[in-house]
Order: structure tokens, then sequence, then C-alpha cells
């Protein structure tokens, strides 16, 4: 086994978010060395990564916003987080909108890259085990992509290039009126 330096910020990447163990709720726990939340007890901490998890339009955060918790306030009742050099407050009845970041999945990581990425693939992700999943999640690490797991689980990844139709109105609901939406297609090329 060849040893070198992982980079220091790097993201691991689930195929789930939970429901076994390997999906994102797990992996951050395990990540921060914690136990499982419980009722009434803040499990965010100074220096913790976080991700926005809904739009709020009042702060200019947005779902998927990576940040750093840089300070807390007990006595207020209130958390500041880091996004992007800009500092933002939560009171703590508001911090359903965050999550630890140390773990995300690779739905959530479209877009982003981070300098090493860790994938965990097993059947138990049978559902999600597909080529093009697969390639999101391997192109998201800069400079160094790990896979660890089952070999048959990449194995049914790679296989697997069917990707199940997506059944949406968008063509129609962009063609004018009486035209379908390939003669409409036609037109534009």
């Amino acid at each position: 086994m060849r040893r070198r330096r992982v980079p220091s910020a790097r993201g691991s990447c689930s195929p789930r978010r939970s429901g076994c163990a390997a999906g994102c709720s797990k992996l951050r726990c395990r990540r921060t060395r914690r136990v499982w939340p419980r009722p009434g007890r803040l499990d965010l901490l100074p220096g913790d990564k976080v991700m926005q998890v809904a739009n709020n339009y009042e702060r200019e955060v947005f779902n998927g916003d990576l940040g750093m918790i840089t300070g807390m306030d007990l006595d207020e009742g209130e958390l500041t987080v880091r996004f992007d050099g800009r500092e933002v407050t939560y009171g703590f009845g508001e911090l359903d909108e965050l999550v630890l970041a140390y773990a995300t999945t690779l739905h959530k990581a479209q877009g982003s890259e981070y300098p090493a990425v860790v994938i965990p693939l097993t059947t138990q992700h049978y559902a999600m085990l597909a080529r093009n999943l697969l390639y999101t999640g391997v192109t998201r690490g800069k400079k160094l992509v790990v896979l660890i797991g089952q070999r048959r689980a990449l194995a049914i990844a790679v296989r697997n290039s069917n990707t199940r139709r997506r059944w949406s109105k968008l063509g129609e609901w962009l063609t004018p009126a009486g035209t379908s939406f390939t003669a409409a297609a036609a037109v534009r090329h």
C-alpha cells in the first residue's frame, strides 16, 4: 500500500443521506467522533464545517452553501458562521438550517469541488449505484479521490448506465401553444 499525505480540506460523498453505515449522517458523526445528537443538545461547535440546507433570502445564504462556525454566544443564544468571508448570525432556534458538512450526499456535492474526496460504495446503496452518480462523485475531487467499500458495488455502478427517465412538462412549457416539442426543437436548430 502506498502512503501519502491527504490534503487537510476533504469531503466524504455518500450516495445516501441515512439508513446505512455509510450514509452521510453516520459519516458526519464518525468524522467528528461525536455521538448521535439528542433532542435539546447542541451538537454544533466553533470550528465546525457546516452546510446551509435551506434557502434563506434574508441572510443571503442558500441551500448547499458551505461555511465555518466562528463563534457561539451562549448568553445571547446565537451562533456565527462565516460563508465566503461574510459573517452570518443564527439564533439557536434556527439551527435546523445547518448540518455538519464533513460528509454530504453526491447530489449536494454537485457543483462543488474538494481537494480530496472519499466515496463509500456498498451494495446497501444498490438503487444509487449508477455510473452517472459515480462520475459525479469522482469529479468532485481536485487532487485525490478514494473509493472505499465493496468491489462488487463498484462493478455494479460502472456497468449501470441506466438512468431513470424524468417525466416533466418542461418541453411543453417552453414551446409556443399549438406546436409540438419536436417541431419547436427542429425550428430552433
